[in-house]
């Protein structure tokens, strides 16, 4: 286990007392509130359970049944006490799961920005691309303009988030 993963029970530890207080904040017969409880007791001291991680965890538990899903992107940690699953955190997983280009295309801007479902977007460097929208139509049928090579060489720029 790396040392992410081994702080990730102590995690879940800390958020499981917050939705403990949010449950008898919200009225919830102690027997419910202690069922929750111990099943997620029982999943931090599941070790099995720790050594096969992704980016983000997905807890959802009901005093009957505790499910869990492995998400390839990170999410912010959360705790929600609802009548009903709050899944939206959660869309990206399941509306973007391959990774992907995007040309963003302004007046005065143009770039390639990698996407993918578990990493943050990245800026790419494509050499000979025009340094704006303007620049980019400019004889876009003449044979030689751009890309200046038949296959454009993409490379991360360093630190480039988007």
């Amino acid at each position: 286990m790396t040392p992410q993963a081994q702080g990730d029970p102590i995690e879940l530890k800390n958020l499981a007392r917050r939705a403990a207080e949010q449950l008898q904040a919200a009225g919830i017969d102690k027997r419910s509130c202690a069922a929750v409880a111990e099943q997620l007791d029982d999943l931090v001291d599941d070790n099995e359970f720790w050594r096969f991680q992704a980016h983000s965890l997905a807890i959802f538990v009901t005093p009957q049944n505790l499910r869990t899903f492995r998400l390839p992107n990170a999410l912010q940690p959360l705790v929600i006490v609802s009548d009903r699953f709050h899944v939206k955190p959660l869309l990206r997983s399941v509306s973007f799961p391959q990774s992907c280009y995007v040309l963003a295309l302004a007046q005065k801007s143009v770039r390639v920005v990698e996407v993918s479902p578990d990493l943050p977007s990245t800026a790419i460097h494509v050499e000979g691309m025009p340094e704006d929208a303007g620049r980019a139509v400019q004889g876009a049928g003449e044979a030689g303009d751009w890309p200046r090579s038949p296959r454009p060489r993409l490379r991360a720029s360093a630190g480039g988030r988007c």
